[in-house]
């Protein structure tokens, strides 16, 4: 199938067929993936400020280009930019800040974002933790 976006996939529990890019998990163990930069877990919060509302969400993975987030709220809309704040031990020191996009919402409220304005220096820090994760797992 060209276009993997047509594929869906049904589970017991669910009240609809979902979108092949919903299953995470799938996507990894096919090794599918439609980002333009490698993207690897982490383990770490974001806080998101939207106009006059800050949320806080839990980060699944990152990439140089964005990172992915679960519980993402209602607040939250395609196409919004965003402030953010990323912690996690696994980035070392400070907490990195960035402006940022909405890519996608799925229904099971995991969200996707694109950085618009980050730092030489954060991004160079997720770079690094990212060729250091990819190297574990290749040892």
């Amino acid at each position: 199938i060209k276009n993997k976006g047509e594929i869906l996939l049904w589970k017991k529990g669910l009240n609809s067929w979902l979108d092949l890019y919903e299953y995470h998990e799938i996507l990894d163990e096919i090794g599918l993936n439609r980002r333009e930069h490698p993207r690897v877990k982490l383990d770490g919060q974001a806080v998101i400020k939207v106009d006059e509302h800050t949320m806080i969400a839990q980060i699944f993975s990152i990439s140089a280009g964005g990172f992915g987030i679960t519980n993402a709220g209602n607040e939250l809309s395609v196409g919004q930019s965003v402030s953010i704040e990323i912690a996690s031990p696994s980035l070392y020191s400070d907490p990195i800040t960035a402006t940022a996009t909405v890519q996608y919402i799925t229904q099971k409220g995991v969200a996707g974002f694109k950085f618009q304005r980050i730092h030489l220096e954060a991004k160079n820090r997720i770079i690094d933790f990212i060729n250091g994760y990819r190297k574990n797992l290749a040892a």
